[in-house]
């Protein structure tokens, strides 16, 4: 299959939205989300979407299904209304004004967030099905115990770092779920702030478990380990220094030994940023569809963008930062919400999926 890059961001009147110049815009809508699909998915959407979901998109049960169509209806009659009201406003509740437009009402729309509600109502299921103790996660002859085996003495317990992954992953889109199907209110930073972490966190899970090779595997869980060393040993300096707060100041040998690890690992691999997981994980997806026949080989760029925008935007927005509102996108959001909850949540499923694979033992000769 072949896909050609252009942009799924559009302003909600169909022009493409500009970057903004430094300073503050006219007319600020901080309390509204207003999210737009284009009207035909967008290569991210149609690849991610066929390469992952053939066989595994479960529908929504049958009360998500009556509950969506009979949104759909409400929607079909708010068009007609002179002060068009969104189909999402029924949603997002706390949003239902004539003000606030979601730009859901299209067909593709009510399609595409059936699809999310799906797709993340499985990967939860997935999830339950893996062990709630990282000491159980990897069957004899697995992939992960082969893994643990290769590994060096860690900061941190590999299992319990991809455990965390699907945690943070599954609980986050968990949520997004729940605002959906139990009209539960939400703000555009929660939504964004959600996003950015299941992103993430699934990221760094498909560098552990998405490669085919088991020495790239290796690789980079020794990368996520340094990684995550890094981040701990942040803690612990500023810890170790706490006067008032005694009871919190990490015991001598937890410094030394955590020291000594982290030294070790500093020596035998390099450590990778946040973006660099990003385009790693990227990579993985590309050839994780290429072998299944999905995906032409000049992706890969297209899927990095991608992941690096949703990334970028939503961090700016979870740290409260002024510049996401100069870019792309709509009153509320930053680019469009739905291209980048639909992405996400296909990279989350590809990973869940994956490291169900790697934990599961050979099939018996």
């Amino acid at each position: 299959m072949r896909t050609h890059a252009r942009s799924c961001h559009r302003s909600p009147s169909g022009a493409a939205a500009p970057y903004k110049e430094a300073g503050l815009t006219s007319g600020p809508q901080l309390g509204a989300v207003q999210l737009c699909l284009p009207t035909e998915l967008s290569p991210v959407h149609r690849t991610l979407h066929q390469g992952i979901e053939r066989e595994q998109t479960r529908i929504p049960d049958q009360a998500t299904q009556t509950r969506l169509a009979g949104l759909s209806t409400r929607a079909a009659a708010t068009i007609r209304r002179p002060v068009a009201v969104s189909w999402a406003n029924q949603v997002f509740p706390e949003l239902n004004s004539g003000s606030v437009e979601l730009g859901l009402d299209a067909p593709e729309a009510l399609e595409a967030l059936q699809r999310c509600v799906a797709v993340i109502t499985d990967i939860e299921e997935r999830a339950a099905t893996l062990p709630t103790d990282a000491a159980e996660l990897g069957q004899p002859g697995s992939d992960i115990a082969e893994l643990v085996r290769a590994l060096p003495d860690p900061p941190v317990d590999i299992r319990l770092t991809m455990l965390a992954a699907v945690r943070s992953s599954e609980a986050c889109l968990g949520q997004v779920r729940r605002f959906v199907t139990h009209q539960l209110e939400t703000s555009p930073v929660v939504l964004a702030t959600l996003c950015r972490t299941a992103l993430m966190a699934s990221s760094r899970l498909l560098l552990i478990v998405g490669p085919h090779d088991q020495g790239v595997r290796q690789a980079n869980a020794l990368r996520v380990l340094l990684q995550e060393s890094e981040s701990i040993q942040r803690c612990y300096k500023k810890a170790a220094a706490y006067t008032q707060l005694r009871g919190l100041v990490p015991p001598a040998d937890v410094l030394a030994q955590q020291g000594a690890r982290h030294q070790y690992l500093m020596s035998i691999t390099k450590s990778i940023r946040e973006t660099g997981v990003l385009d790693a994980a990227a990579l993985i997806i590309s050839d994780l569809l290429q072998t299944s026949g999905y995906q032409d080989p000049d992706n890969p760029p297209l899927l990095a963008e991608h992941f690096s925008w949703t990334f970028n935007i939503y961090s700016g927005v979870a740290h409260g930062f002024g510049w996401p509102r100069l870019v792309p996108g709509t009153p509320s959001l930053p680019g469009d919400f739905t291209s980048e909850l639909w992405s996400t949540v296909s990279v989350c499923h590809i990973a869940i999926d994956q490291l169900q694979q790697a934990h599961q033992a050979p099939p018996a000769e």
